[in-house]
């Protein structure tokens, strides 16, 4: 689940089982006790992969 918002879109993923990353360029984001994206990045630019990288 890639999502902007620890409240909604990564506790959304988390609760349905998904890995989940999160992207800083949305809502700046607002802690949550016990909840913490697999992945965070700062613009979608930085998921372009290349053959010898992934994410999880």
């Amino acid at each position: 689940m890639l999502g902007d918002q620890i409240e909604t879109d990564i506790m959304a993923g988390k609760a349905a089982g998904l890995k989940t990353i999160l992207v800083r360029t949305g809502v700046p984001p607002r802690e949550v006790p016990n909840v913490a994206a697999d992945v965070m990045v700062d613009s979608l630019l930085d998921l372009t992969l290349s053959q010898e990288t992934t994410l999880f």
